[in-house]
């Protein structure tokens, strides 16, 4: 497409869709939204929040955000109240799985005008034509209005083989970044070939029958070809398949049909979520379908909702010791079995026996944070004090080296080894924040500080100093009781709390320093926790 073409994401346009921030990875986009803003006709442009300008913000009519994850309700506020702020004339829609769970606080504790429940490709083309041509929308299906109710649809068979989430060139950030490889939590194009689950499973964004309508649906293997050759001529670099729990006949017919149509290669590798254990037909038609790097991911059959009768779970585990054995001798085929906390991983190493490095068992616990699901709904404060102070895990590690030892465990909360809470106790100097950051994860299995706060003290280095950068390397509280460092003096008289404040496109610290005339550097240091003295 021309770079200036309508819809091509070159400058702004009628429609906008921002994505908030305030994720574990702020760059991955909800395969939902992009087929929702696929179905719709027209002039669009996708924006992440870090990057949406005013001007862009002021040209749009519509303004359509997601909140598939409950994470980004922090940023999903601060986005509402700035674009009512540059542009209140324009109708704000919403939609997503959390969304899902919440439209009538959407639309009258934060002042959304729609919100889109369930399968959005069933109307929202329909409800941004209307908003476009200045028309109400009406009664549409899965559309909360103020004062409307919808009644909920399922989109058919024929219309999810139709669905695109993998076209990207309306969001040009989007399309240069999904394929740049990630440690955890990566930008991947996903492609769901399932939507909803038979299962219940808490920790799956899957199981959500109750707020989009009973029933699951697959794609047929002619339409799972055509999204694989979309996919393809897209030239996508990486691909992750959303699966579940498929029939294990119609798994079997998906993989034939790839494999009669492949090999299909995407250099960086393709992942597969699937909880049904492939036959070693199905093994062997995924590595003719598919060249390069393939990954499996499951949840352990001891741990789905409902559990399985204890016949049909033997049989299960039994399969999967198989397909484990199966990659252990392959080249190009990876397992990696996600277990929700540590005696769900001890079991699944156990059942699955010891297989070598392309078989890992690790814990997922960051899928259990706390977020709405099949048995449980927090209220809209309950979900900000969980996951509001998500940014401080970040802060922590990036702007306070002394933090690291407490932090490190976290990692990145993706494929965990062990429970970062069961590390070794810390130094006094750290014990405060590592009592808060274990409580945080225990109550909302989100590594967090509460309360985490940040003083820039003025600092002279002298002649012959150490380096700024030497300031990040004090201790915790010794730094705040120091007047000298490594040949450096910080001037802790006047020091300055910096305030954080949570904005649309970024948290930021703020905080007015005054620099004497000696001094020639800044030095950032994390108070003590609350409470400490």
């Amino acid at each position: 497409m021309p770079p200036n073409a309508p819809g091509s994401g070159a400058g702004p346009a009628p429609l906008l869709y921002v994505h908030p921030r305030g994720h574990l990875n702020d760059l991955v986009v909800p395969a939902g939204a992009l087929s929702a803003l696929n179905a719709a006709a027209g002039p669009k442009l996708g924006r992440y929040a870090f990057e949406v300008t005013d001007e862009e913000l002021r040209a749009a009519r519509v303004v359509a955000m997601d909140l598939h994850w409950a994470l980004g309700l922090t940023g999903l506020e601060p986005l509402l109240a700035r674009v009512r702020a540059v542009n209140p004339a324009a109708r704000v829609v919403v939609g997503g799985i959390t969304a899902s769970h919440y439209p009538e606080e959407l639309l009258s504790e934060l002042g959304v005008d729609h919100v889109v429940q369930g399968d959005a490709e069933v109307a929202f083309p329909a409800l941004v034509a209307a908003l476009l041509d200045g028309r109400e929308p009406g009664d549409l299906p899965n559309v909360w209005s103020r004062g409307r109710r919808p009644r909920l649809e399922r989109i058919d068979a024929a219309g999810f083989d139709e669905v695109d989430p993998l076209t990207a060139g309306w969001f040009p950030t989007l399309a240069l970044l999904r394929d740049w490889p990630a440690a955890a939590f990566p930008m991947s194009a996903t492609l769901p070939v399932a939507r909803g689950c038979a299962l219940r499973c808490p920790a799956c964004h899957g199981s959500h029958a109750a707020v989009s309508g009973e029933g699951v649906h697959t794609l047929s293997p002619e339409g799972f070809v055509r999204q694989l050759e979309r996919a393809r001529a897209l030239g996508l670099r990486s691909l992750r398949l959303i699966l579940g729990k498929v029939p294990s006949g119609r798994l079997s017919s998906l993989l034939a049909a790839a494999a009669g149509r492949g090999p299909f290669e995407f250099p960086l590798g393709l992942g597969l979520y699937l909880c049904t254990p492939p036959s070693s037909t199905d093994l062997s038609a995924l590595q003719a379908a598919f060249a390069g790097r393939v990954t499996v991911s499951v949840v352990p059959p001891a741990e789905h909702v409902p559990r399985p009768p204890a016949a049909a779970l033997a049989r299960e585990e039994a399969a999967w010791r198989e397909v484990a054995a199966a990659v252990a001798r392959s080249d190009r085929l990876q397992l990696d079995v996600w277990a929700g906390g540590s005696p769900g991983a001890a079991a699944a190493r156990a059942a699955l026996g010891a297989h070598g490095p392309r078989v890992t068992v690790s814990l997922a616990a960051v899928w259990n944070l706390t977020r709405p699901d099949a048995v449980r709904r927090p209220t809209l404060p309950e979900l900000r004090e969980a996951l509001g102070p998500v940014w401080t895990f970040y802060a922590g590690r990036l702007l306070s080296p002394a933090l690291e030892p407490i932090l490190a465990p976290f990692r990145l909360l993706d494929e965990l080894p062990e429970d970062p809470a069961a590390a070794p106790a810390a130094p006094r100097p750290l014990a405060g924040w590592q009592a808060l950051l274990r409580a945080h994860w225990q109550a909302h299995r989100v590594a967090a500080l509460p309360g985490l706060a940040f003083l820039a003290v003025p600092a002279r280095l002298g002649d012959g100093g150490a380096p700024a950068r030497r300031f990040g390397e004090t201790r915790l509280h010794g730094a705040l009781r120091a007047s000298a460092l490594d040949g450096a003096r910080l001037r802790l008289d006047a020091a300055v709390a910096l305030a954080p404040r949570l904005d649309h496109d970024a948290v930021r610290l703020r905080g007015e320093l005054r620099l004497g005339p000696g001094d020639d550097a800044v030095a950032l240091l994390a108070r003590p926790p609350p409470g400490a003295e």
